[in-house]
């Protein structure tokens, strides 16, 4: 059985379609705890309703005691074999337990992760790339070592555990505080023998449009001062228990990714609430320098917490103004060091004096862009070319240089080379950059080889060189990390 513990407060608005997609669960050995937590509104009589049409769901009531004692309480009541979280504002889709308890059933693994969608009033929008990005490929049996960029996916709706690991980890939720799922779900990735990652989108989060809940009342300096907290803390698990490099890509992932909500409410903080953030982006930025993985942070998040940290509040919002939490420290130019944000010198004439290594562009900014269309025509002098294959390829960041962007495909192992022909570029919008791509060609005989092709790539003092299957660039490829040649 499983038991789906769903603390709720004051959420009637919500709470009847939560219950339904609960209901309608593909999975039927299910026990629904309704954890009514001091409502004052209709909560409690439509959780009652519902036990009544569904002898599956039980309801609880107490005096309000906060969401994390809440769920710790519903942990305790429940009585199944797996154990899952569901805020009471939030849905879920039919198959999700059905299919994380079968992967769990197959692998053996302590618990499953699943990816989630945004729910608004109107639409329901992707989560942010990174989230996706995690659950791209599907894995059983995964341990931290082998994919700590899982650990983005840090909230604690998204996952089904063996209650049996849950007790004997001595997992927990703190209480009185917000952000109460980042060290819970730390804890679970670092103590699990084995877990699961699935790739099928399976909960609807709620982005409740008067920015009522938890999660979204950024601005606020008990909201900052918690985060900061449960950033700190869950950092200081992985530092003690796991290999540097899970603890550097943490680093990485909560100055790159989390400070984002919090970089655009600054203009809405109070002084208060401007110097916890002050705090909160000075201690993240100063353990990337202590432990040397500065490279793996994105400049953009690198030059405004520099900035806040020293206090720069003018020059931060003004560059929010102009660019955004994006915009143009998406592009970069060619450096001895690597790409170095285009933006960093504007920033500089502004007020946000930053050191050189803040500009530089992250590996996952600079990513190298390869995709090839099979199915599209190929043109020459004017006529179809039946035998050549458009090949789209580029580095994250590089725009205007794009046009010297030589490139050229080599197929193993007789290493026959081909020189890409220059032919038009084409500006892309991706999640962490802009980019400009050329437009090279390939003969579909070394398509259709199946061997192995390197792709080198040179423009300035930057050289790469990319070793891919046919398959992988009939996919489409976006390298992540991969180092620059000398």
């Amino acid at each position: 059985m499983l038991s789906v513990v769903v603390p709720a407060h004051n959420v009637d608005r919500y709470l009847v379609e939560c219950l339904a997609s609960l209901a309608r669960q593909n999975y039927r050995e299910i026990e629904v705890l309704v954890l009514d937590d001091g409502s004052t509104d209709s909560t409690l009589k439509i959780a009652r309703r519902a036990a009544r049409w569904d002898r599956r769901f039980r309801v609880h009531s107490w005096p309000n005691i906060g969401l994390g004692a809440s769920r710790n309480r519903g942990e305790g009541l429940a009585r199944g074999e797996f154990l899952a979280f569901l805020d009471g504002d939030d849905v879920v889709d039919r198959h999700v337990y059905v299919d994380a308890i079968a992967s769990l059933r197959a692998s053996g693994s302590d618990f499953a992760v699943f990816p989630y969608r945004r729910l608004t009033e109107d639409d329901a929008p992707p989560a942010a790339p990174w989230v996706l990005e995690a659950h791209a490929v599907p894995r059983t049996g995964v341990r931290l070592t082998d994919r700590p960029d899982i650990l983005v996916n840090a909230v604690a709706w998204s996952k089904v555990y063996r209650r049996e690991f849950w007790s004997a980890s001595e997992i927990s939720f703190p209480t009185d505080v917000r952000y109460e799922d980042q060290v819970p779900s730390t804890r679970a990735f670092i103590h699990a023998r084995s877990f699961d990652i699935l790739d099928r989108v399976s909960v609807n989060w709620r982005i409740r449009s008067d920015r009522s809940s938890i999660s979204q009342a950024i601005a606020t300096p008990a909201n900052i001062r918690d985060q900061r907290a449960a950033a700190l803390e869950s950092l200081a698990l992985l530092r003690s228990e796991t290999p540097s490099d899970v603890y550097h890509a943490r680093i990485a992932q909560l100055l790159s990714n989390n400070l984002g909500d919090f970089f655009t409410a600054v203009p809405d903080m109070t002084p208060r609430a401007w110097q916890e953030f002050r705090l909160l982006a000075g201690d993240l930025l100063a353990l990337a320098i202590q432990e040397d993985c500065l490279w793996m942070v994105d400049a953009r998040a690198k030059i405004l917490s520099w900035s806040a940290r020293d206090g720069a509040r003018d020059a931060v919002e003004n560059a929010m103004m102009r660019s955004g939490w994006s915009g143009a420290f998406r592009e970069g130019r060619t450096t001895a060091s690597g790409l170095i944000t285009v933006i960093e010198t504007e920033l500089a004439s502004s007020g946000l004096d930053t050191p050189g290594p803040m500009g530089l562009l992250s590996p996952r900014e600079t990513r190298t862009i390869i995709a090839i269309d099979r199915d599209a025509e190929t043109h020459e002098r004017g006529r179809v070319e039946p035998n050549l294959v458009p090949v789209r390829i580029g580095i994250g960041g590089l725009v205007d240089e794009a046009e010297s962007l030589s490139v050229e495909l080599c197929a193993l192992p007789n290493a026959h080379t081909h020189l890409a022909q220059p032919v038009e570029l084409q500006l892309l919008e991706l999640p962490y950059s802009r980019t400009a791509v050329r437009t090279a060609t390939m003969s579909r005989a070394m398509l259709d080889s199946e061997s192995p092709v390197e792709v080198r790539i040179s423009v300035g003092g930057l050289r790469r060189a990319h070793l891919l299957s046919t398959t992988a660039l009939l996919s489409g490829v976006y390298g992540t990390g991969l180092a620059d040649l000398a």
